[in-house]
């Protein structure tokens, strides 16, 4: 088991005890919560806040503020665009079928060079 499903993990149990409501819907939004997680780490990679972000990205820091949030809505594909290019980060966006990858399915938003990571949703 990773760090990140420890991390996960401990901070289910913690919120069981104290908010059972809160873990619930932490459970219930995995998939946003790991987007948050991954954006916000993308940003202090980069060395920058979230006010930093907003003025690159033309988002509202309460904006970029609730992108990193575990708990809410799943933001539309071009708020996530403007939020990585001002990381400095590219969005991979992959159509899988069966549970392969297929080739067709793959849109890369942003600079065109793979040598850098980049953000598989």
């Amino acid at each position: 088991m990773g760090a990140e499903m420890k991390n996960t993990n401990s901070l289910l149990e913690a919120m069981d005890a104290a908010r059972p409501d809160v873990a619930e819907e932490l459970r219930a939004n995995a998939f946003k919560a790991k987007l948050a997680s991954d954006l916000r780490r993308r940003r202090k990679q980069a060395g920058l806040t979230q006010q930093e972000i907003s003025e690159i990205s033309g988002l509202t820091q309460p904006m970029v503020s609730r992108l990193e949030s575990p708990l809410g809505n799943m933001p539309n594909i071009m708020t996530l665009v403007r939020y990585i290019q001002a990381c400095g980060s590219h969005l991979a966006i992959a159509d899988f079928a069966a549970g392969e990858l297929q080739a067709e399915g793959f849109v890369l938003v942003g600079e065109t060079e793979l040598d850098e990571e980049v953000a598989a949703v």
